[in-house]
């Protein structure tokens, strides 16, 4: 039973206010994603990523047989 004003997770959001006893925190890594995603996304947006070698290409006509196909 929950305690009157505790919050527990929800998918895809952060632990806010109650972590139960048993919980082991082993990182506080929340910072680090959150700046690696703004990296990322800014990278994208910029057009820095993906460079030439992150990324490869296909040829014209076997692009064309692989959405034929579909």
């Amino acid at each position: 039973m929950r305690r009157p004003g505790s919050r527990v997770p929800r998918p895809g959001g952060p632990l806010l206010r109650f972590t139960p006893s048993f919980v082991k925190r082993y990182a506080e890594a929340g910072a680090a994603i959150k700046d690696a995603v703004a990296r990322y996304a800014a990278d994208v947006r910029n057009g820095s990523f993906p460079a030439e070698g992150q990324s490869f290409g296909m040829k014209d006509e076997v692009l064309k047989r692989v959405m034929e196909s579909r």
